[in-house]
C-alpha cells in the first residue's frame, strides 16, 4: 500500500518562502530606520533594498495568480489575494516607503 504524503507543495512552499522573506525583509527595513536617522544613504539603501523586492515580488506573484485564477469577484480577491499580500508584499512595501521617507526628510535638512 503506498502512502500519499502531500499534493503538489510548490506553489506552498514558495507562499511560505514569500511569507518569511517578507517578514525578513520587514525587520531589516525596520533596522534601515537608525542609519536614516543618521542620513547614511547607502547603509539605508541596502538595508531596504530586500523588503522592496520582496514587496515587488510578491505584488507580481500574487497579481499574476490573481489574473490566472479567472474569478474576478470581490469576496475572492479580498480573501484569497488582498489579505495575503498584505502580510507578504505589503508590509515590507510599506516598511521600506516610510525609511526611505525617512532618509529624504533627514538628507533634505542636511543639505
Amino acid at each position: 500500500m503506498h502512502v500519499i504524503l502531500a499534493e503538489d507543495i510548490g506553489p506552498w512552499l514558495f507562499a511560505a518562502l514569500l511569507l518569511f522573506a517578507g517578514l525578513g525583509g520587514t525587520v531589516l527595513a525596520l533596522i534601515g530606520i537608525a542609519p536614516a536617522i543618521f542620513a547614511k544613504r547607502m547603509l539605508t539603501l541596502c538595508l531596504i533594498a530586500p523588503a522592496l523586492f520582496v514587496g515587488l515580488g510578491a505584488t507580481y506573484w500574487l497579481g499574476l495568480c490573481y489574473y490566472r485564477a479567472g474569478t474576478y469577484d470581490q469576496e475572492h480577491f479580498v480573501e484569497n489575494v488582498l489579505k495575503p499580500w498584505f502580510l507578504m508584499g505589503g508590509l515590507p512595501l510599506i516598511t521600506s516607503l516610510i525609511v526611505a521617507i525617512i532618509l529624504f526628510v533627514r538628507t533634505r535638512r542636511r543639505a
